[in-house]
């Protein structure tokens, strides 16, 4: 009995720590043009004109962003740099253009596999996270959320998120 749960337990904090696929940081791009950390003038010249700017206060790290909607996603900005987003517009692909609104969550099964056997249902939506990494920090307490209709199973939303 002692060596069933010791090696339970193994599997099971093994299962807990893969559980989300991993994406490079510096890989993010918004229709392959636009990565975080870039200028607002750099993303305003490649996404488009912003229809509103306003301030921000993100609570969690108690600062006050920049927030700029563009075709009704919303951009933020910390110190003139896009720090996050939260995409809600078809105009717009992440990473890849399969991760695009309207789009299935399916699609992306091979793309980001253990994200997807460990994706959740809440209610009437479905997340997907996909965990971020650097080069130089390693694994960042930052992820790629991906926000889908469990009925219809269409991707309505794509964002940085941080359980913290």
């Amino acid at each position: 009995m002692k060596t069933f749960l010791t090696l339970y337990t193994a599997l099971y904090f093994s299962a807990m720590s893969a559980q989300s696929d991993t994406l490079n940081f510096n890989k993010i791009k918004i229709n392959d043009k636009v990565s975080l950390e870039q200028s607002s003038e750099q993303v305003f010249s490649n996404l488009g004109i912003p229809k509103e700017r306003k301030p921000y206060f993100n609570e969690i790290e108690d600062i006050t962003m920049e927030q700029v909607t563009i075709r009704g996603s919303k951009f933020y900005f910390l110190d003139n740099k896009l720090d996050s987003f939260e995409i809600t517009s078809s105009f717009f692909f992440v990473y890849n253009p399969s991760i695009r609104i309207g789009n299935s969550i399916n699609s992306l099964k091979d793309i980001f596999p253990k994200s997807f056997l460990f994706k959740r249902e809440e209610d009437s939506k479905g997340f997907m996270d996909v965990q971020l990494f650097s080069d130089d920090v390693g694994l960042m307490d930052l992820y790629l959320l991906i926000t889908f209709d469990v009925n219809t199973k269409l991707i309505t939303e794509i964002s940085i998120w941080s359980p913290n």
